[in-house]
């Protein structure tokens, strides 16, 4: 029996896949003449894509299947994106326009730290929840959501306790911002041209949020993920990923990969196809908050939501004959 084995825990992978450098990162750039791109690719198998439209006053999202470094995918305004990252920058095209996003250093004293909360416009009763991110080199990118969809968002700098940001509401916003404990309260005209109040938290930054690896399993040949929890219970989504692939493009996919997770030698969850478990809504929201690509509805790939005490946990990925490809994955909740 073929058994190719991720340790999740101290990140060693032997596998039949070809090792290559990590797309996943952050990348800043912009369309001349409109506004900023910003990249955020936290796996090998998608990236979210953020366009910030200063010409035409417009807050753009989608995410980009990149299986292969490459891919295209519809923005929610539905323009056209295509995408390719490397070792080095984000290129493509959005709705025809062409841009280059360099990858952004994750070094730096504090690393990226990510504030989220909200805010309310008494005016309009306008609540939208707020995400802050401040990258090593003090860059600043922030986005606002009302009601599921983005509204407004901005890029700048902090210098000196003051962000500054260009935002498509076309209202500069320049406020203090000096988080205490990991909470920044402030007053700023993120949505428009009144102020409001707002109360930011620090979002928590576990050691790591996401592993993933490609093998071939089917015929005799087996997957297995290896993770440990630490510092308290916590909730992670564990995938097996085999016809999505095929919408990715990837011939010879495992057209019904299973997934059992093991504590030591005893079974303590399993699934074969995620579609048909009563978790489904549950399952596509956790993908949706992780940043995963979301599984074909009705498809036998294999998912769990699962919370578990700490320790050491096993995930063995299996499939039927033929052989063929799946993406075993592991994603930290909460």
């Amino acid at each position: 029996m073929k058994l190719r084995t991720l340790a999740l825990g101290i990140l060693l992978l032997v596998s039949s896949a070809k090792a290559q450098t990590t797309l996943a990162g952050r990348f800043l750039g912009n369309i001349a003449g409109y506004g900023d791109i910003y990249v955020e690719s936290f796996s090998q198998v998608s990236a979210n894509v953020y366009f910030f439209d200063l010409r035409n006053g417009i807050m753009e999202y989608a995410t980009v299947p990149l299986l292969t470094g490459s891919g295209a995918g519809t923005s929610a305004l539905n323009f056209r994106v295509v995408l390719t990252l490397n070792e080095s920058a984000a290129t493509g095209t959005w709705g025809g326009l062409p841009f280059t996003a360099a990858r952004q250093s994750p070094l730096g004293a504090a690393g990226t730290r990510v504030f989220t909360g909200a805010t309310v416009q008494t005016a309009t009763a306008t609540v939208a929840q707020v995400k802050l991110s401040i990258l090593p080199n003090n860059r600043v990118i922030m986005t606002a959501l009302s009601l599921g969809r983005l509204i407004v968002g901005g890029t700048g700098t902090l210098a000196n306790g003051i962000i500054t940001l260009s935002m498509t509401s076309g209202t500069p916003a320049i406020f203090a911002f000096n988080p205490d404990a990991g909470v920044a309260m402030g007053t700023a005209a993120l949505l428009g041209s009144t102020p409001v109040q707002f109360v930011l938290v620090e979002a928590q930054r576990p050691a790591l949020v996401n592993i993933a690896t490609r093998g071939t399993v089917g015929g005799g040949s087996q997957l297995s993920a290896g993770f440990v929890c630490v510092n308290g219970a916590k909730t992670f989504l564990i995938r097996a990923v085999g016809p999505t692939l095929s919408a990715f493009g990837v011939s010879g996919a495992q057209s019904d990969p299973k997934l059992t997770v093991f504590s030591g030698q005893t079974a303590i969850a399993t699934n074969d196809n995620w579609g048909s478990a009563t978790s489904a809504p549950d399952l596509a929201a956790a993908a949706s908050q992780a940043g995963a690509f979301p599984l074909v509805n009705g498809s036998r790939d294999a998912a769990i939501l699962l919370r578990v005490e700490p320790g050491a946990y096993t995930v063995l990925i299996d499939g039927v004959s033929p052989a063929g490809d799946a993406l075993v994955e592991v994603y930290e909740i909460q």
